[in-house]
């Protein structure tokens, strides 16, 4: 058997589990749409913890902190930025020229390492949303073919 083949039996009886959750949000069942929202915010956290539990893609946790680190990193630029604002404007202040020009000298590598932890940041979370929808996309038809459910 293969490694694929494997993972997709593992998904599958793994559907047959959560089975109860899916029937119970029909909308025919009787069920106030309170008590719907409830089941569905519960599945939803099921899903989420088979991403990020054990047995979910690696990369999900790796993502998830280069996305954090980044973030991170952004406030420290930013600080930088506020407290460079600040020097400069006190320099501006005191008429002292070799201050304003060192800070000057200063600016360029702040504001390149802003924009590139920015455009990282966008880019860590867009590749983390689509490992998201893909996973997602795979685990619904897992469940959604599983016995024949289908027909």
């Amino acid at each position: 058997m293969t490694e694929k083949s494997q993972e997709a039996g593992k998904r599958g009886r793994k559907a047959q589990k959560g089975d109860e959750a899916i029937y119970s949000l029909d909308p025919h069942s009787g069920l106030s749409d309170d008590m719907r929202r409830r089941l569905l915010l519960r599945r939803f956290w099921q899903s989420a913890g088979e991403f990020w539990g054990k047995d979910g893609p690696r990369r999900a946790w790796l993502l998830s902190a280069v996305i954090l680190l980044l973030i991170l990193l952004t406030l420290v630029a930013a600080y930088g930025m506020n407290v460079w604002n600040r020097a400069i404007f006190d320099g501006l202040e005191k008429r002292d020229s070799h201050t304003v020009l060192l800070l000057s000298m200063v600016y360029f590598p702040l504001l390149a390492a802003s924009v590139c932890l920015f455009v990282g940041q966008v880019y860590a979370r867009m590749t983390m949303q689509r490992r998201w929808r893909e996973w997602l996309t795979h685990h619904l038809f897992d469940r959604w073919l599983v016995n024949g459910r289908y027909y």
